[in-house]
């Protein structure tokens, strides 16, 4: 979600443009494993990244970081245009280290 309102957060603090836009959301700053692997999962899922964008952001608005999974399980398995087993999905969207 912080990759997709970069641009919003640079125009509010600095009134700045992202120039740099594909580039933060192709490499981010941090955890790019992490988003490098739930944007392949929703992608495999056919889920348009942005038509997520405010689900994902009331999950972390309303749920502590530790809590994500399981609501991040059920809106991908909503969204989903092809059927995907909840228990891979949620194996698949651990964070790996």
């Amino acid at each position: 979600m912080a990759r997709h309102t970069y641009p919003d957060m640079l125009k509010t603090l600095a009134n700045a443009q992202a120039i740099h836009q594909a580039e933060i959301l192709e490499s981010g700053y941090g955890y790019s494993d992490w988003v490098r692997n739930f944007r392949l999962i929703i992608k495999a899922l056919s889920i348009d990244e942005t038509s997520i964008l405010d689900d994902i952001a009331r999950i972390v608005k309303n749920h502590p970081m530790d809590n994500y999974l399981e609501p991040v399980v059920k809106l991908l398995i909503d969204k989903s245009k092809s059927g995907v087993d909840e228990e891979f999905l949620r194996i698949a969207l651990l964070p790996r280290g």
